[in-house]
């Protein structure tokens, strides 16, 4: 399997990352996953009264919502633990940029509505000069410290102007359906910031402490295979070394089931196989070289691991 292949060829390489030859794929990490966990926990303490700001985001996190805050907490650093086979790669959010254009057009369509002022008395406030992310942000913040406004508190869209505004209830629906896209917007770009921020604070401190625990007892998990593999012959510097010495032993590749390939995968083939066709090969040009694969598109069963049609595709 490609599984297999990858473990293999880091097995080769094992010494250039500080692994041993000997190292193991474990099948049940979550005694390593409850460790790391607990020991990044042991690093929130500020030192000497003072911290750094991502442990200071982390400390908000751990206590907001005061024990319900940190129950959330700990739930979602598990929850991404059981996803770590995503968390080990970049992720993309809707851009940026185009939610803070929608913000800007919708400001414009609202900035001077009459109803406004009689709801917020701030509204003024809740159109920047200049849409940022930390303008947005703000923006955020204002609504959800007044989201009373806005929403019920089952969390609907309000019906009746609130108490207060003299606005009767048509005037305020009329104001509320032009209002709520910019609400969403703000609240989605708040949400993309929130979750970005924890993302980044599990991996540099939760992940990182689970790599650093794996690596001491030559351990891998599933995970790690195909990203060490891919970065061990694209990114290391004794990666063309390692595909030279590939290449001395291999004329031909062959992969079965390749629909059931992910982009990762493909790529440690890919790198493998790239000077056989670009012309740039040290080898000689008499001995043949293959790259083969075979699949059926319709066949697709391990999209739980990532496996993508594309690429079968590409």
């Amino acid at each position: 399997t490609i599984v297999s292949f990858c473990l293999s060829l880091i097995r080769r390489s094992a010494p250039l990352i500080d692994l041993s030859a000997d190292l193991e794929v474990t099948t049940d990490d979550r005694y390593l996953r409850e460790e790391a966990f607990q020991e990044a926990l042991q690093e929130i303490r500020p030192r000497a009264g003072r911290t750094d700001e991502e442990t200071g985001r982390l400390l908000e996190m751990v206590t907001e919502g005061r024990f319900r805050g940190w129950q959330a907490f700990a739930e979602r650093i598990h929850y991404l633990f059981e996803k770590i086979h995503l968390t080990s790669r970049e992720v993309y959010y809707t851009p940026i940029n185009e939610l803070l254009d929608e913000l800007g057009r919708y400001s414009r369509e609202l900035v001077d509505h009459p109803a406004g002022p009689r709801i917020f008395t701030n509204y003024q406030d809740l159109f920047p000069p200049a849409w940022t992310e930390a303008a947005a942000a703000q923006v955020a913040g204002c609504l959800r410290t007044e989201q009373f406004k806005l929403l019920t508190e089952k969390g609907e869209w309000r019906k009746q102007a609130p108490p207060g505004s003299g606005l009767k209830k048509g005037a305020y629906q009329n104001w509320l359906e032009q209002f709520k896209p910019l609400a969403r917007a703000a609240w989605q770009l708040e949400s993309y910031r929130r979750a970005g921020e924890l993302l980044n604070i599990f991996r540099s401190r939760f992940l990182e402490a689970y790599r650093k625990k794996k690596w001491a007892a030559d351990l891998l998990d599933f995970t790690d295979l195909p990203l060490l593999a891919h970065q061990l012959l694209t990114r290391h510097p004794e990666a063309l070394n390692i595909l030279y010495a590939f290449d001395e032993q291999t004329d031909h590749i062959l992969i079965d089931e390749f629909q059931d390939t992910n982009f990762l995968q493909w790529g440690v083939f890919e790198a493998l196989s790239e000077e056989w066709f670009s012309g740039a090969s040290w080898r000689n040009p008499d001995q043949p070289t293959s790259l083969f694969m075979v699949g059926d598109e319709k066949q697709a069963i391990y999209y739980f691991r990532d496996a993508n049609s594309e690429v079968f595709r590409s």
